[in-house]
């Protein structure tokens, strides 16, 4: 896995946000723009405690460091889902289930 300080963010290009539904244990990353690239994966690192983004042609980390509940939360999925909205509406544009491997 690369370091996450050699990537660009997510969060430098867009508006993000990691939600933990704790009723379900589900985990959705939300975002405000359509990505530049096909999202195949992602990759979360319990050691460093980053959610790397594997896209075709490229890699981006989400530009912070999830640990604590977060890493739990990793651990005990498969799949995250990834839903891009309208900010101004709060309407679902698109939507996809990604999966997620821990390592």
């Amino acid at each position: 896995m690369p370091h996450a300080k050699d990537l660009p963010s997510i969060l430098d290009e867009m508006t993000a946000d990691l939600v933990l539904n704790r009723e379900d244990g589900a985990i959705t990353v939300l975002h405000d723009r359509p990505f530049d690239d096909v999202l195949l994966a992602f990759e979360y690192s319990q050691k460093h405690g980053t959610l790397l983004f594997r896209f075709q042609n490229k890699e981006q980390f989400f530009g912070m460091a999830l640990f604590d509940e977060f890493a739990e939360f990793m651990r005990n999925n498969e799949i995250i889902s990834v839903l891009q909205i309208d900010m101004n509406t709060h309407k679902v544009i698109e939507g996809l289930e990604v999966p997620l491997k821990v390592v």
